[in-house]
């Protein structure tokens, strides 16, 4: 699961930079650039008999059955204390990589009102009757811990570096900075 959001995070977010001039409007090969971060695979099993439906690929339905179903989401909002048990469950009690989430998650909690805005302005479809919101938070997270990844599990190569640029410098929000 973790490698797919890997790929869905890069398909959505990231662009491609070249010699050293940032060029935002290039997409990189996902594929090749997904395992950049190198970090624990999120377990999602303790939600198969709840979501067995959606949990097999990534799709909106898959984030919302989950964070439903641990009521990490209420309405739009992120309920952070429930994400965070989530959490647990999902990285196995890896607290150095939940701290890292949550930082993203908080981070993400506060563009609330602009993510909303996105999702409108892009007419995000509802699929299968479910919200884009939790896999947008999710992205949003992820996008978060690639961008603060820890040393040790960075890879430190010319395409990883240049997209770790290119996310920071093309793709932040308005007015918000990497930590």
């Amino acid at each position: 699961m973790f490698y797919l959001l890997s790929g869905l995070l890069y398909s959505a977010l990231v662009g491609f930079v070249s010699s050293g001039v940032i060029d935002c409007s290039r997409a990189p090969d996902m594929f090749a650039i997904k395992n950049c971060c190198k970090l624990p695979e999120l377990n999602l099993t303790s939600f198969n008999k709840k979501c067995s439906k959606y949990v097999a690929r990534i799709t909106p339905c898959s984030f919302e059955c989950v964070f439903n179903n641990t009521q990490s989401l209420n309405g739009t909002s992120l309920v952070l204390p429930k994400v965070e048990q989530l959490l647990q469950i999902a990285l196995n009690g890896d607290q150095k990589v939940i701290d890292i989430y949550m930082n993203g998650f908080r981070e993400c909690s506060m563009q609330e009102a602009e993510m909303l805005r996105s999702l409108k302005r892009r007419r995000m479809e509802v699929v299968d009757n479910c919200s884009p919101m939790a896999v947008t938070y999710a992205i949003c997270a992820h996008r978060y811990v690639n961008i603060n990844c820890p040393e040790g599990s960075w890879t430190n190569s010319q395409q990883c570096n240049e997209a770790k640029d290119y996310s920071i410098n093309c793709n932040m929000p308005k007015g918000r900075k990497a930590t």
